[in-house]
């Protein structure tokens, strides 16, 4: 996918709900032992968006999973995808909301337009019937990176 025009680029960060300004260049990789710098690089090529292919960080809080998910969601805005940020919490409530109304098929619709879409904090979350809904829906149209809390 060609890079956004820069114009683009902001307009589409700032509409990805990204709550931090993280980059990757600034991640530390030293205190790191799970990850290498080599083996995030090897997502930029955005291949698992294009196949349909979820990534998902493991571990304790405050490793660095949610930092280095906006970075790459940075990363693949400035390559012209669409991305949505969202807290595991915060999308639930926003599906049971539109169950309630009536209206999930079409929420799950407007999510499914997303190329990449980043779920944090799942780990503190119970994983409630819609939430499994919308990721099955999602599986085989578009890729959830998705840093989890697991303690």
């Amino acid at each position: 996918m060609p890079n956004a025009p820069a114009a683009v680029s902001v307009a589409t960060t700032a509409s990805a709900g990204l709550p931090l300004d993280k980059h990757l260049e600034d991640f530390d990789y030293r205190h790191q032992t799970t990850i290498t710098k080599r083996q995030v690089n090897a997502l930029l090529d955005f291949g698992f968006i294009d196949n349909r292919e979820n990534v998902v960080f493991i571990g304790p809080p405050g490793v660095g999973k949610t930092h280095l998910a906006i970075g790459i969601g940075q990363k693949a805005i400035q390559a012209g995808y669409k991305v949505l940020f969202r807290t595991a919490l915060d999308l639930v409530e926003d599906l049971e909301l539109a169950e309630m109304k009536g209206e999930l098929k079409k929420r799950i619709s407007q999510l499914a337009k997303f190329d990449m879409l980043i779920i944090d904090e799942l780990g503190y979350l119970v994983q409630p019937d819609l939430f499994i809904l919308a990721e099955n829906d999602r599986s085989t149209r578009r890729v959830m990176p998705s840093p989890a809390h697991v303690s």
